[in-house]
Formats: structure tokens, sequence, C-alpha cells
């Protein structure tokens, strides 16, 4: 039988990396997978059922947001189980990322968002 003692000191088992990243994920968020490569990031965002026109892809400031926007529907359901919601998740964009070439493609209910890197990005100056 659990104490209030034990589950306090229970070991958390639950350590999402991404957290640390971006906004942390709640019921209204949207999934994300993220790749990174020496020539860019790619985040994969898990939208079915979602249409090109209901979601937006925007850069503010620093952060890429992506939301969904949906109507309501005129028809009446005997039972509802699933519904599209409005939806957003914001990532921090790395200051090495080129904003003027970033690409975002929606297939199969994945929505693919290439952030290319900034090639001429020197680290080292050369002292003449």
């Amino acid at each position: 039988m659990w104490t209030k003692t034990m589950y306090r000191n229970r070991p958390n088992t639950c350590n999402y990396s991404y957290h640390s990243v971006n906004t942390p994920r709640t019921s209204e968020s949207i999934a994300a997978n993220i790749q990174k490569n020496p020539e860019s990031i790619i985040i994969d965002l898990a939208l079915p059922g979602y249409e090109r026109t209901e979601i937006n892809v925007k850069i503010e400031e620093a952060e890429l947001v992506i939301s969904t926007q949906v109507s309501d529907e005129a028809v009446s359901y005997n039972r509802k189980e699933f519904q599209k919601a409005n939806l957003k998740r914001v990532f921090k964009l790395p200051a090495n990322i080129n904003k003027e070439e970033i690409e975002a493609k929606l297939e199969q209910g994945i929505l693919k968002i290439t952030l290319n890197k900034i090639k001429n990005n020197k680290t080292q100056i050369n002292i003449l």
C-alpha cells in the first residue's frame, strides 16, 4: 500500500527532454519529433485530419509558432468521440537558423518543417 511519503519519494520515470527546449506538452499541444543534422533541423509534427488551410506556421521574434484554427462543424452527432481542436506549439529558434529558408510540407497528417542552418557561420576569427 502506498503512503503519502512513499508517493512523494518515488523516482521520476517520466523525463521528457524536449520540455527544456520548448513549451511543455499538454493535451492542447502538438506532438513533435525533432532531428538535427549538420545542415538543418527537421521537425515532424503530428496533425492527422487537419487541412493545409487550418494550419499556420510563422516566425515571431526568435520563435517558430505552429498553430491550428478549425471552424465549428454544422454537423450534429449522436456520439462524438474525437474532434479537431485549436492547437499551438512554440519552438525557440537557434541563432544559426536561416529564417529566409524555412520549408513546411504536409503529407499524410505529418507536418514536416525544415529549418536550414546558416552556412557561413564562422566560429573562428583569423587575426591579421
